[in-house]
């Protein structure tokens, strides 16, 4: 996985930001480093093909679900792992966490609680109430 983010890091200038469980992971707000073989990450769209071009791109029916500021969602298998790609043309907050931009727990939660309020579901609410728990401690 280490070769997979320094790849990312470098194709697209260093501006990728992740995000997600591996991010909750660097934060050091989880203990363990997440099983499962997604790495999500935010990136600018001057950045796309670059992504792309790092494996295999698996496109998601019907674009994103997710409102503004994702512009757009994909998916690229990259040996073994899977990245799930959000197009971001905002800045995300991030801090440098072993070389990388990780997003910064505020930014994580505030992404979430906005999500929810545009897109209010049990399933966010209750994601909600784990980051605030999880950041809390």
């Amino acid at each position: 996985m280490e070769q997979i983010l320094d790849n990312i890091h470098t194709t697209t200038s260093g501006t990728a930001v992740i995000i997600g469980s591996l991010a909750r992971f660097l934060n050091g707000h989880i203990p363990t480093e997440p099983a499962r073989k997604w790495i999500d990450i935010t990136i600018h769209s001057d950045y796309v093909d670059n992504v792309r071009a790092l494996g295999t791109p698996r496109e998601i029916k019907g674009g994103t679900s997710f409102v503004y500021p994702i512009t757009n969602q994909f998916i690229v298998q990259v040996e073994g792992y899977f990245l799930d790609v959000f197009v971001n043309n905002t800045e995300t907050p991030s801090t440098e966490v072993q070389g990388r931009n990780v997003i910064t727990p505020e930014g994580d939660l505030n992404w979430h609680v906005d999500l929810l309020m545009s897109q209010p579901s049990q399933m966010l609410h209750n994601k909600v109430v784990r980051l605030r728990s999880l950041y809390s401690q």
